[in-house]
């Protein structure tokens, strides 16, 4: 679903409640680019959940490696500096094998652990997989039907007491559809 106006809603129903009678909906309009890029600074700066790309968790697994271990097994750094490499150029459908792919994971949950600047980022990544929908949700829903909430929406958007009553799982749900609207299908991140 690509949205064309910045003004009139799209109306989304949860997949697993397609069925209900009454359908519930959610009203989500689409932002525009001026918009999209308020609420990417707001992630950045307020939340610090800003975009984190691929070639940042590349580059800071590699200094993590070589500050862990590359001076004291030059020839193991190397080899999951490799391992890294190779995987972020597999194209879909391709994989590791499965004791490199462990190998990798392993090595990531002791950077995680032991090297401060690639635990920054995946902290960074994991804020914004968790709040990107919310903030989207706020901003970009302007109205529900036949969903039993106190829906009430402010200068800032939808009132937190009003998200406060819709299911968790819904509103990430709906606030990912809202946040997919500002880039009509595209993908960032990689």
């Amino acid at each position: 679903m690509i949205a064309m106006s910045t003004s009139q809603p799209i109306r989304w129903t949860p997949p697993w409640r397609e069925q209900e009678e009454p359908k519930p909906v959610y009203l989500l309009r689409a932002p525009s680019v001026t918009e999209r890029e308020i609420l990417e600074g707001e992630l950045s700066g307020e939340h610090r959940a800003g975009i984190v790309y691929g070639f940042q968790l590349r580059a800071a697994f590699a200094a993590g490696i070589d500050s862990l271990i590359g001076e004291t097994a030059p020839d193991d750094a190397a080899r999951l500096k490799e391992l890294s490499a190779q995987q972020a150029a597999l194209k879909d459908g391709e994989s590791l094998a499965d004791d490199e792919i462990a190998l990798l994971e392993a090595a990531e949950a002791v950077l995680i652990e032991h090297y401060p600047a690639y635990r920054s980022l995946i902290a960074q990544q994991q804020r914004r997989e968790a709040l990107a929908p919310i903030v989207a949700f706020q901003k970009w829903c302007v109205g529900v039907e036949n969903l039993d909430v106190p829906f009430a929406r402010d200068w800032s958007g939808v009132k937190p007491e009003a998200m406060a009553a819709i299911d968790p799982l819904e509103l990430r749900v709906a606030g990912r559809t809202a946040y997919n609207l500002a880039y009509a299908g595209q993908h960032l991140g990689n």
